[in-house]
């Protein structure tokens, strides 16, 4: 009987050796085992968590409530609204050592009598209650860390809301009140209005940002520099920004102005003029 015709797959391994079937059968055994403990390995892991989805948050949505219970912090206790406060009060406990030298003008500055007095590390406060609600500043007074845990700002000892109400009283007395329409129908250049907008009478753009150079150029170190904004980021994203800061930087320090049109197409026009001419 004729042996039956092989092919030339069954006939190359028909010629292998003994000892090299052994080896491919070892490193088979190997590969299958490799696989089996890389797949328990994978499936003993619990599948990594999704990233929570990016969402536009303001402060005041943050923390939209007021505590009751002094120990229960910002976020807890049953909710009551602000005390009514007391200026006067708040002027003592705004100006109390407590402790160390350590009191609000030893880090942040008040406009007075045309001269800035206190310290540079925090911003400016004159305007603070036109920039930031009353909600956002009695949480942020009560415990900043709660909002920002690397913040330089201390927690101090409050003896209740009503000496935070009591402070945000006192700070409402160094607002300086002015109308925008007014200065927006001034006659000047869309650039000077936008200018006056920005001054420390309105909307105090110095009392974080720096502006300009010497003593009138004021600022906090950590925030930009916006005396050369002009020649470093485009006017329509500047709109975007001045319009929602929120959305575009979650949990920026940055205040929503609520600008009008007309105000925030002469703000922007100021900071575009704010460029650095170099002369060569």
């Amino acid at each position: 009987m004729e042996e039956p015709m092989l092919s030339p797959k069954m006939r190359t391994i028909q010629s292998l050796s003994w000892s090299t079937y052994v080896t491919l059968m070892i490193v088979c055994v190997f590969l299958l085992v490799g696989c089996a403990t890389s797949s328990e390995e994978i499936t003993s892991e619990a599948p990594p968590a999704s990233p929570p989805a990016s969402v536009a948050v303001s402060f005041d949505d943050m923390h939209p409530s007021v505590r009751l219970a002094p120990a229960a912090g910002p976020l807890g206790g049953e909710l009551a609204e602000i005390p009514v406060g007391d200026a006067k009060r708040g002027e003592a406990l705004f100006q109390k050592d407590w402790g160390d030298g350590v009191q609000c003008l030893q880090c942040h500055s008040v406009l007075q009598d045309g001269e800035y007095i206190g310290g540079e590390t925090g911003p400016t406060l004159n305007q603070v209650t036109t920039r930031r609600s009353k909600q956002w500043l009695f949480n942020w007074i009560w415990d900043p860390t709660e909002m920002f845990p690397q913040t330089q700002m201390p927690v101090f000892d409050w003896g209740g809301d009503q000496e935070v109400a009591d402070v945000i009283a006192f700070l409402e007395t160094l607002k300086v009140d002015f109308d925008p329409t007014i200065i927006l129908s001034s006659g000047k250049s869309v650039e000077k209005i936008g200018e006056a907008l920005a001054a420390p009478d309105a909307y105090d753009c110095r009392a974080c940002h720096t502006i300009g150079e010497g003593d009138d150029a004021r600022g906090v170190f950590g925030y930009p520099d916006l005396t050369f904004v002009g020649s470093k980021i485009r006017p329509e994203w500047r709109d975007s920004w001045l319009t929602d800061p929120q959305k575009m930087k979650q949990r920026t320090f940055m205040p929503s102005f609520n600008f009008s049109s007309d105000e925030l197409n002469a703000v922007n026009a100021y900071l575009t003029s704010l460029k650095w001419d170099r002369k060569i």
